[in-house]
């Protein structure tokens, strides 16, 4: 049995994917050889983690791992961003930490912040990225051994070991307490990425995104009742600090991130809030809120230190209050009280694997609250974050 079908990584249809019998009904929940639970010759991708059957597969995979007798320079993860701070940089932290042999480590994009326990990284910025499953085996949905799906699933390989962000960049030379002097503080991850589908099975679409009137519901409710509260507020500005030269194509303005990532945003006509205003133009309005990009000015920073700043904010926040995406799973390194978006077609692998309940804990602990309509999300803020005067939410 191959490795790849062993783990499901060949889509055949949406939430389907084309297994043997054996590892169909390893992905039931079931423990027993029921027919009744296989369809057609294909198998659910949301497996039972504590069942025998899978419990027993997943600890075939990792059962010969073992640290490599001689240093290692790490090759390239080329996937998406958010799989690479989730499989790649655990990877090589284990080496470095437990196995005391990382040599060397390289990125694609300016990744280099992820990796500051390397003895030595390089960030290749002319590379590109490519959907995991895409690559060439070995390499689609596995980075050596660490295995997407048992990351999604909180039950990770031997080889994975958490590298303490936190820890780290909580030391960081950035100090957010000049920015925030009084009060708790709750950071507001975004994102207004327009995705680019196409054909028939999806359309193209806005990913969850906090626009106009959700932004400002989710802001009175914060400042009703939690009027000392400061806010950060984030979305990627690679666009505003031109990290890289930019094409123009049909669907707008394509951009290379600080990441890698290749990424289509809609024109400015197409800014989300009233007037035609873009998002930070729309925050002025709000004196209790701070702009990621501001801060970033203010520090005066070059912009391969892109990460490195948005991980020294994350690491003295609390609270976040984020959409699906990469961004949301980098947040959750560094633990604290999280409430997510999650309701648009497309976005349901998170939901599939339980991976705000089973994975993203495993990361740095962390409370993860899932929003599955836009109607709910102010309501769940209100119970998650600003009980008690949003005391859980005081800067660390």
């Amino acid at each position: 049995m191959s490795l790849y079908c062993l783990l499901g990584v060949r889509p055949v249809a949406r939430r389907h994917y084309l297994c043997p019998l054996l590892v169909a009904v390893a992905a039931c929940q079931t423990d027993s050889f029921d027919d009744s639970c296989m369809q057609g010759g294909f198998c659910t991708p949301v497996m039972d983690q504590t069942s025998p059957s899978f419990l027993q597969l997943n600890m075939g995979l990792v059962k010969d791992i073992s640290c490599p007798e001689s240093p290692v320079d790490l090759d390239m993860f080329r996937a998406e961003f958010g799989w690479e701070t989730m499989a790649a940089v655990p990877y090589a932290y284990w080496l470095h930490h437990t196995c005391g042999k990382l040599a060397s480590t390289q990125s694609c994009g300016h990744m280099s912040a992820w990796y500051w326990f390397s003895p030595r990284h390089t960030n290749n910025v002319g590379c590109e990225r490519k959907i995991w499953y895409q690559l060439e085996p070995p390499n689609n949905d596995t980075f050596h051994g660490v295995v997407k799906h048992s990351v999604l699933l909180g039950n990770p390989p031997a080889n994975w070991e958490p590298p303490p962000h936190k820890e780290h960049y909580r030391q960081s030379s950035i100090s957010w307490s000049q920015l925030h002097p009084k009060g708790p503080s709750i950071m507001i991850l975004n994102n207004f990425r327009y995705v680019v589908r196409g054909g028939d099975a999806f359309h193209d679409f806005w990913m969850d995104a906090y626009d106009f009137p959700l932004l400002d519901q989710v802001l009175s409710a914060v400042q009703e009742t939690c009027p000392d509260v400061n806010v950060l507020y984030h979305r990627d500005f690679f666009d505003e600090i031109k990290l890289e030269e930019h094409d123009i194509d049909k669907h707008g303005v394509v951009k290379k991130t600080p990441f890698g990532e290749i990424v289509a945003e809609l024109p400015a006509r197409a800014a989300p809030f009233p007037g035609n205003r873009t998002d930070w133009q729309w925050l002025q309005r709000y004196p209790f809120v701070s702009g990621t990009l501001g801060a970033f000015k203010h520090h005066e920073l070059p912009s391969d230190e892109y990460n490195a700043f948005l991980m020294s904010a994350m690491s003295h926040h609390k609270c976040f209050i984020s959409v699906q995406g990469g961004l949301q799973a980098s947040s959750a390194w560094f633990g604290g009280k999280h409430v997510i978006l999650n309701s648009e077609p497309g976005s349901q692998m998170e939901l599939d694997y339980h991976f705000y309940e089973r994975g993203e804990p495993k990361f740095a602990g962390g409370e993860f609250t899932k929003v599955l309509q836009r109607s709910a999300l102010v309501q769940t803020v209100r119970e998650q974050l600003l009980a008690n005067a949003c005391q859980a939410c005081t800067l660390s």
